[in-house]
């Protein structure tokens, strides 16, 4: 009848209807999901070309550092140099070159070194001192027994009670007044003298080894 007829065309037109609102629906969601999709792959794409930049820039970084650690280490004067630049130790240095020694303490590597002052040499007796520097052998056994093995900082050597020099020797460490002092009478004026290859530490007496006191 006329009637079903046009239920049955409003039925169908529903029916299409339908079909479109869903494909309308999906459409929306393909567009709403694809830019979020989109942008979260540029997102890790960003993030990871960010890691690699900051691994990158800490590695150039730390490459710089060990470059910068070397440099400044390599700029340290070696311990003779170290010496020279003290115009309050002109004798040692002197008596360094003369003893031929000079090489051996600028290329020896961690060593400790116990500078007397000129006015050190100075208050030597005369006959100790004309004896010393007579003898180019007992000048060197003199200038080694103020040489040690190692790079020995104050705080190191006030942990122990005597030193083996190079002499062969031994230097007696205490402790008076809060001071340290070796062989007991003779005070440390200036410590902890940075080198290249060592330490020095400034002392107030000159150390004559045993087997060279008169």
């Amino acid at each position: 009848s006329p009637v079903c007829a046009a239920g049955s065309t409003t039925r169908l037109g529903d029916g299409r209807n339908q079909n479109i609102a869903k494909s309308d629906r999906r459409v929306s969601h393909a567009v709403r999901v694809h830019p979020t999709r989109r942008r979260s792959t540029v997102s890790s794409a960003h993030r990871s070309k960010l890691t690699r930049l900051t691994l990158a820039t800490a590695l150039a970084m730390t490459a710089a550092g060990s470059v910068g650690s070397a440099a400044a280490s390599d700029a340290k004067p070696n311990i003779v140099q170290l010496a020279a630049s003290d115009p309050n130790l002109t004798t040692l240095v002197s008596l360094v070159q003369t003893a031929g020694l000079a090489d051996t303490l600028a290329t020896a590597s961690k060593i400790t070194v116990f500078a007397p002052t000129n006015a050190a040499f100075d208050a030597l007796p005369r006959a100790t001192v004309a004896r010393i520097a007579s003898n180019p052998q007992t000048l060197r056994k003199v200038l080694r027994y103020h040489v040690a093995k190692n790079r020995l900082t104050a705080s190191r050597i006030s942990k122990r009670h005597q030193i083996r020099s190079l002499q062969g020797e031994r230097i007696r460490i205490s402790k008076m007044g809060g001071e340290l002092r070796l062989n007991a009478n003779t005070k440390v004026l200036a410590a902890n003298l940075m080198a290249k290859n060592g330490v020095a530490h400034v002392v107030d007496r000159v150390l004559v080894p045993r087997s060279e006191r008169d």
